[in-house]
C-alpha cells in the first residue's frame, strides 16, 4: 500500500525515515542513518498504527531490521489493539489521541501516562498522519520518548516547592530573593505573602514595582536601607539594616 502524508507527500511502508527526518531532500543513506539513531536510542520508540475503514486501530510491524535495532520483541504489537497493550483505561485514552490525529489531518504532540508491563512510564508522543491514494489516512506514524525520569524529577520539585510554601506561610515575617541590577535598580523575583501582614502591601504589588518598597520606609532610615543593600551586594553577604516601617 502506498501511503501519503497529510499534507500529499508519497510513503511506502518501511520507508518512513523520510517522515522522521523532515528531510526529504537528504540522501537516502543519511536519512537512514538519522532513523537508526532513533531506533537505537532506548528512550525512543517508533510504531505504525493502521487506520482500520471501520475507525479501529492496530498496530502494524514495521521491517524486522528496524524492530530488532528498536530492540522490540518480534510480533509485541503486531495485529494488536491499544486496549489490548494498555488496558481497556489506558487503551482508550490512546485511542482518543489517535482519532484526534485522524481529525486534524496534521501532526500532534502530547504527553502521556501509560501502564503497561513491567511498569508504569511516562511518554511524549508525536504522531503523524499518513494518507493513501484516495486520501484516507490510513496510518498513524509515532515516536515515543520516554520522559519518565523528567516526570519524576518535576514531581520531586513540585514537592519540594508545597514543602517551601508551607514552612514560609508559618514563619512570623517575611521571605524574600532580592536583586540589586548594575544599573541600580532592585527588583524581587520573590517575596512572600507575609509582607502584607508586615509592611502593608501585596506581595504581586512589590514584584511588578519594587519602588513600593521605598514608601514603606521611614525617610530617616532609607539611606541606610540603600547602603545594606551596597554592603551586601558587595560582600555577597546577608546584611539586615535597622530601619523603620511608616
Amino acid at each position: 500500500m502506498v501511503a501519503r502524508s497529510a499534507r500529499g507527500e508519497k510513503h511506502l511502508p518501511g520507508r518512513e525515515s523520510a517522515q522522521l527526518a523532515e528531510a526529504d531532500d537528504v540522501p537516502p543513506a543519511d536519512a537512514q542513518t538519522i532513523l537508526d539513531a532513533i531506533l537505537s536510542n532506548g528512550h525512543s520508540k517508533i510504531f505504525l498504527v493502521e487506520v482500520e475503514a471501520t475507525g479501529g486501530f492496530v498496530y502494524a510491524p514495521i521491517t524486522a531490521a528496524r524492530r530488532r535495532r528498536a530492540g522490540g520483541p518480534r510480533g509485541a504489537l503486531k495485529g494488536r489493539t491499544p486496549i489490548e497493550i494498555f488496558g481497556r483505561e489506558d487503551g482508550a485514552v490512546v485511542i482518543g489521541h489517535y482519532r484526534d490525529c485522524v481529525a486534524a489531518r496534521a501532526p500532534i504532540v502530547y504527553e502521556e501516562r501509560l501502564r503497561a508491563p513491567p511498569d508504569e512510564r511516562w511518554w511524549q508522543t508525536n504522531l503523524t498522519p499518513l494518507t493513501d491514494d484516495g486520501g484516507r489516512v490510513a496510518q498513524i506514524l509515532g515516536i515515543a520518548i520516554d520522559i519518565t525520569e523528567r516526570k519524576r524529577i518535576e514531581a520531586k520539585l513540585s514537592t519540594t516547592e508545597r514543602q517551601f510554601e508551607t514552612v514560609v506561610a508559618n514563619i512570623p515575617g517575611v521571605v524574600y530573593q532580592r536583586i540589586l541590577h548594575p544599573d541600580g535598580r532592585i527588583s524581587y523575583p520573590y517575596i512572600s505573602e507575609g509582607v502584607k501582614w508586615l509592611l502593608g502591601v501585596d506581595a504581586g504589588a512589590l514584584q511588578s514595582d519594587a519602588e513600593l518598597m521605598l514608601t514603606t520606609i521611614d525617610e530617616r532610615d532609607k539611606p541606610r536601607f540603600h547602603q545594606a543593600i551596597a554592603r551586601s551586594a558587595k560582600s555577597g553577604l546577608r546584611k539586615k539594616p535597622d530601619i523603620s516601617a511608616v
